[in-house]
């Protein structure tokens, strides 16, 4: 797990594994509620949400643009 701080720019948070994954939209499968979620509260706080599975592993980005 990273976290960046830039005073100017804002945060993010980045999250990534080597787990079982996902494959195509992760959002489709009904049973993936806990990603739909972290979404939904990221949108409803302003924050950027994104997912994506590369080389075998999943990373997860969140984030809050400063708006100085």
């Amino acid at each position: 797990m990273h976290f960046f701080l830039r005073e100017k720019s804002g945060w993010y948070l980045i999250i990534e594994d080597d787990g079982q994954g996902f494959t195509g939209d992760p959002f489709s499968d009904p049973s993936r509620y806990e990603l739909r979620m972290m979404r939904e509260r990221a949108e409803e706080m302003g924050w950027k949400f994104k997912i994506e599975r590369f080389n075998g592993r999943t990373r997860i980005e969140i984030g809050k643009e400063s708006h100085s």
